[in-house]
Protein backbone atom coordinates (compact mmCIF):
# COMPACT_ATOMS: atom_id res chain seq x y z
CA UNK A 1 0.00 0.00 0.00
CA UNK A 2 0.78 3.64 -0.41
CA UNK A 3 1.61 5.63 2.58
CA UNK A 4 -1.17 8.43 2.52
CA UNK A 5 -0.37 11.63 3.86
CA UNK A 6 -2.51 14.62 5.03
CA UNK A 7 -1.60 17.95 4.71
CA UNK A 8 -3.14 20.72 7.10
CA UNK A 9 -3.00 24.14 6.38
CA UNK A 10 -2.86 27.32 8.65
CA UNK A 11 -3.00 30.48 6.73
CA UNK A 12 -1.68 33.43 9.50
CA UNK A 13 -3.02 36.66 8.67
CA UNK A 14 -0.51 39.72 9.65
CA UNK A 15 -1.71 43.02 9.13
CA UNK A 16 0.89 46.04 8.39
CA UNK A 17 3.91 43.99 9.67
CA UNK A 18 5.86 41.48 8.20
CA UNK A 19 6.57 37.88 9.44
CA UNK A 20 9.94 36.16 9.95
CA UNK A 21 10.50 34.42 7.21
CA UNK A 22 9.49 36.77 4.80
CA UNK A 23 10.83 40.39 5.44
CA UNK A 24 8.06 42.39 3.24
CA UNK A 25 9.22 46.64 2.71
CA UNK A 26 7.51 48.90 3.02
CA UNK A 27 4.39 47.85 5.63
CA UNK A 28 2.35 50.81 4.26
CA UNK A 29 1.85 51.94 0.58
CA UNK A 30 0.65 55.46 0.03
CA UNK A 31 0.00 56.78 -2.99
CA UNK A 32 -1.37 60.09 -4.86
CA UNK A 33 -1.34 61.92 -7.60
CA UNK A 34 2.00 63.09 -7.31
CA UNK A 35 3.36 59.59 -6.04
CA UNK A 36 1.66 57.42 -8.88
CA UNK A 37 4.19 53.85 -8.34
CA UNK A 38 5.79 52.31 -5.54
CA UNK A 39 8.17 49.29 -5.39
CA UNK A 40 7.68 46.60 -2.30
CA UNK A 41 10.88 44.77 -1.72
CA UNK A 42 10.16 40.77 -0.53
CA UNK A 43 13.48 39.23 1.19
CA UNK A 44 12.93 35.22 2.07
CA UNK A 45 14.36 34.96 5.67
CA UNK A 46 13.24 31.11 5.11
CA UNK A 47 15.69 28.29 5.27
CA UNK A 48 13.48 26.60 2.14
CA UNK A 49 12.59 27.84 -0.79
CA UNK A 50 9.45 29.35 -1.02
CA UNK A 51 6.40 30.40 -3.76
CA UNK A 52 3.80 33.35 -2.80
CA UNK A 53 1.10 34.35 -4.68
CA UNK A 54 0.41 37.92 -4.88
CA UNK A 55 -3.26 39.53 -5.23
CA UNK A 56 -5.10 42.35 -3.48
CA UNK A 57 -8.55 42.16 -1.23
CA UNK A 58 -10.48 44.40 1.16
CA UNK A 59 -10.77 44.76 4.60
CA UNK A 60 -12.45 47.21 7.05
CA UNK A 61 -11.25 47.95 10.44
CA UNK A 62 -13.40 46.91 13.32
CA UNK A 63 -13.52 49.20 16.57
CA UNK A 64 -11.08 46.79 17.92
CA UNK A 65 -8.16 47.36 15.89
CA UNK A 66 -9.02 43.42 14.37
CA UNK A 67 -9.98 43.35 10.12
CA UNK A 68 -12.97 41.79 8.48
CA UNK A 69 -12.64 41.18 4.40
CA UNK A 70 -15.11 41.95 2.29
CA UNK A 71 -16.81 40.05 -0.88
CA UNK A 72 -15.17 41.03 -4.10
CA UNK A 73 -16.92 44.19 -6.00
CA UNK A 74 -18.82 45.21 -2.23
CA UNK A 75 -16.27 47.68 -1.38
CA UNK A 76 -16.84 51.40 -2.90
CA UNK A 77 -13.56 52.67 -1.69
CA UNK A 78 -11.41 49.65 -2.95
CA UNK A 79 -7.64 51.00 -4.58
CA UNK A 80 -6.86 47.73 -5.86
CA UNK A 81 -9.24 49.09 -8.94
CA UNK A 82 -6.89 51.63 -9.97
CA UNK A 83 -3.58 49.73 -9.53
CA UNK A 84 -1.92 47.20 -11.65
CA UNK A 85 0.96 45.60 -10.17
CA UNK A 86 3.83 42.81 -11.25
CA UNK A 87 4.60 39.61 -10.69
CA UNK A 88 1.74 37.83 -9.64
CA UNK A 89 3.63 34.62 -8.44
CA UNK A 90 7.22 34.58 -7.39
CA UNK A 91 9.66 32.23 -5.76
CA UNK A 92 12.82 32.67 -3.74
CA UNK A 93 15.27 30.58 -2.53
CA UNK A 94 16.88 31.05 0.90
CA UNK A 95 18.33 34.75 1.80
CA UNK A 96 17.11 35.71 -2.18
CA UNK A 97 15.16 38.98 -2.58
CA UNK A 98 12.41 40.21 -5.14
CA UNK A 99 10.45 43.46 -5.69
CA UNK A 100 6.76 43.99 -6.44
CA UNK A 101 6.09 46.98 -8.69
CA UNK A 102 2.68 48.61 -8.04
CA UNK A 103 1.93 51.48 -10.84
CA UNK A 104 -1.74 54.05 -10.47
CA UNK A 105 -4.05 54.83 -13.18
CA UNK A 106 -6.52 57.16 -11.71
CA UNK A 107 -9.45 58.02 -14.13
CA UNK A 108 -9.98 62.24 -14.02
CA UNK A 109 -13.66 61.55 -13.03
CA UNK A 110 -12.62 59.54 -10.03
CA UNK A 111 -14.05 61.01 -6.47
CA UNK A 112 -12.07 62.66 -3.92
CA UNK A 113 -11.81 60.40 -1.08
CA UNK A 114 -8.91 57.74 0.46
CA UNK A 115 -9.30 54.21 -1.24
CA UNK A 116 -7.84 51.53 0.52
CA UNK A 117 -6.96 48.08 0.00
CA UNK A 118 -4.38 44.98 0.74
CA UNK A 119 -1.86 43.56 -1.22
CA UNK A 120 -1.76 39.66 0.05
CA UNK A 121 1.69 37.92 0.14
CA UNK A 122 0.45 34.33 0.25
CA UNK A 123 2.52 31.59 0.35
CA UNK A 124 1.47 27.92 -1.62
CA UNK A 125 3.71 24.81 -1.64
CA UNK A 126 6.27 24.25 -3.49
CA UNK A 127 6.28 21.00 -5.79
CA UNK A 128 8.58 18.05 -4.19
CA UNK A 129 10.32 15.19 -5.88
CA UNK A 130 7.47 12.56 -5.42
CA UNK A 131 8.61 9.64 -3.10
CA UNK A 132 8.53 6.07 -4.07
CA UNK A 133 5.49 4.26 -2.43
CA UNK A 134 5.63 2.02 1.06
CA UNK A 135 4.76 -1.60 1.69
CA UNK A 136 3.40 -0.82 4.94
CA UNK A 137 0.10 0.88 5.76
CA UNK A 138 1.08 3.94 7.58
CA UNK A 139 -0.56 6.97 7.77
CA UNK A 140 1.65 9.97 8.28
CA UNK A 141 0.52 13.64 9.24
CA UNK A 142 2.12 16.65 8.40
CA UNK A 143 1.02 19.94 9.68
CA UNK A 144 2.17 23.18 7.87
CA UNK A 145 1.34 26.71 8.30
CA UNK A 146 1.30 28.73 5.25
CA UNK A 147 1.89 32.15 5.92
CA UNK A 148 0.14 34.95 4.76
CA UNK A 149 1.16 38.98 4.58
CA UNK A 150 -1.37 41.50 3.89
CA UNK A 151 0.01 45.46 3.13
CA UNK A 152 -2.33 48.36 3.13
CA UNK A 153 -2.06 49.99 -0.19
CA UNK A 154 -3.67 53.45 0.26
CA UNK A 155 -4.58 56.08 -2.56
CA UNK A 156 -5.45 59.65 -1.67
CA UNK A 157 -7.83 61.73 -4.41
CA UNK A 158 -7.34 65.00 -3.41
CA UNK A 159 -5.81 67.03 -0.46
CA UNK A 160 -7.87 65.00 2.22
CA UNK A 161 -8.12 66.41 5.69
CA UNK A 162 -9.33 64.87 9.24
CA UNK A 163 -10.36 65.58 12.55
CA UNK A 164 -8.35 64.54 15.55
CA UNK A 165 -8.89 64.43 19.31
CA UNK A 166 -8.45 62.77 22.39
CA UNK A 167 -11.44 61.67 24.15
CA UNK A 168 -12.48 62.60 27.52
CA UNK A 169 -13.30 59.16 28.18
CA UNK A 170 -9.50 57.82 28.36
CA UNK A 171 -8.61 56.76 31.77
CA UNK A 172 -5.73 54.69 33.98
CA UNK A 173 -6.49 50.93 34.67
CA UNK A 174 -4.12 48.19 35.07
CA UNK A 175 -0.94 50.33 34.63
CA UNK A 176 -2.15 51.30 31.48
CA UNK A 177 -3.68 54.07 29.95
CA UNK A 178 -6.74 53.74 27.66
CA UNK A 179 -6.71 56.18 24.65
CA UNK A 180 -9.71 57.28 23.15
CA UNK A 181 -9.32 59.13 19.73
CA UNK A 182 -11.87 60.36 17.77
CA UNK A 183 -11.87 61.09 13.93
CA UNK A 184 -13.64 62.79 11.70
CA UNK A 185 -13.29 63.88 7.83
CA UNK A 186 -12.23 62.15 4.54
CA UNK A 187 -8.82 60.64 5.32
CA UNK A 188 -7.89 57.86 7.44
CA UNK A 189 -4.84 59.10 10.49
CA UNK A 190 -1.97 57.29 11.78
CA UNK A 191 0.64 58.70 14.23
CA UNK A 192 2.49 57.70 17.61
CA UNK A 193 0.75 58.00 21.08
CA UNK A 194 3.00 59.41 24.10
CA UNK A 195 2.33 59.67 27.45
CA UNK A 196 3.98 61.88 29.63
CA UNK A 197 4.25 62.78 33.45
CA UNK A 198 3.23 66.31 33.85
CA UNK A 199 5.36 67.25 36.46
CA UNK A 200 8.53 65.46 35.52
CA UNK A 201 7.94 65.88 31.57
CA UNK A 202 9.18 62.03 31.89
CA UNK A 203 7.97 59.60 29.03
CA UNK A 204 6.36 56.14 30.43
CA UNK A 205 4.27 54.71 27.56
CA UNK A 206 4.19 55.17 24.04
CA UNK A 207 2.81 53.00 20.91
CA UNK A 208 4.05 53.81 17.20
CA UNK A 209 1.79 54.11 13.93
CA UNK A 210 -1.76 53.96 15.93
CA UNK A 211 -4.51 53.92 13.20
CA UNK A 212 -7.81 54.98 12.84
CA UNK A 213 -8.97 54.15 9.01
CA UNK A 214 -11.95 56.30 7.62
CA UNK A 215 -14.73 53.45 8.64
CA UNK A 216 -14.45 54.46 12.19
CA UNK A 217 -14.87 57.49 14.02
CA UNK A 218 -13.52 56.40 17.65
CA UNK A 219 -10.97 54.15 18.26
CA UNK A 220 -9.91 52.84 22.03
CA UNK A 221 -5.51 51.96 22.42
CA UNK A 222 -4.46 50.85 25.64
CA UNK A 223 -0.90 51.95 26.28
CA UNK A 224 1.34 49.52 28.69
CA UNK A 225 3.41 52.56 31.44
CA UNK A 226 6.91 51.41 32.42
CA UNK A 227 5.98 52.20 36.00
CA UNK A 228 2.85 52.55 38.56
CA UNK A 229 1.84 56.19 38.46
CA UNK A 230 -0.17 57.17 42.03
CA UNK A 231 -3.51 58.02 41.90
CA UNK A 232 -4.13 61.77 41.70
CA UNK A 233 -1.45 62.03 38.95
CA UNK A 234 -1.60 64.19 36.22
CA UNK A 235 -0.31 62.94 32.96
CA UNK A 236 -0.34 64.12 29.51
CA UNK A 237 -1.89 62.04 26.43
CA UNK A 238 -0.27 63.41 23.29
CA UNK A 239 -0.80 62.26 19.86
CA UNK A 240 0.85 63.37 16.60
CA UNK A 241 -0.01 62.55 13.16
CA UNK A 242 2.49 60.90 10.40
CA UNK A 243 3.91 63.88 8.36
CA UNK A 244 3.25 62.38 5.47
CA UNK A 245 -0.54 62.70 5.96
CA UNK A 246 -2.20 66.38 4.31
CA UNK A 247 -2.31 68.82 7.24
CA UNK A 248 -0.72 66.41 9.73
CA UNK A 249 -1.56 67.16 13.54
CA UNK A 250 -0.35 67.31 16.93
CA UNK A 251 -2.52 67.26 19.86
CA UNK A 252 -1.92 66.45 23.65
CA UNK A 253 -4.78 66.33 26.64
CA UNK A 254 -4.35 66.18 30.76
CA UNK A 255 -5.40 63.40 32.56
CA UNK A 256 -6.16 63.42 36.58
CA UNK A 257 -5.20 59.05 37.20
Amino acid sequence: MKTHTLCFMLTLLLSHTSFASLLVVPTRVELDNKNRSATMSVVNKASETTRYNVYFEDNIMLANGEYQEIKKGESTTSSSKFIRYSPRRFTLKPEESGQVRLALRIPQSTVEAEYRSYIVFHQIPVAKPKQSASKSENLSLAIKAYLRIAIPVILRVGELDANISVDKSSQYKNRSVIVTLNRTGLRSSYGDIEIYTKNKNRLVGSMKRATIYPELERREFVIPLSEELASGSKIVIKYTESSKLHNAKSISMELTI
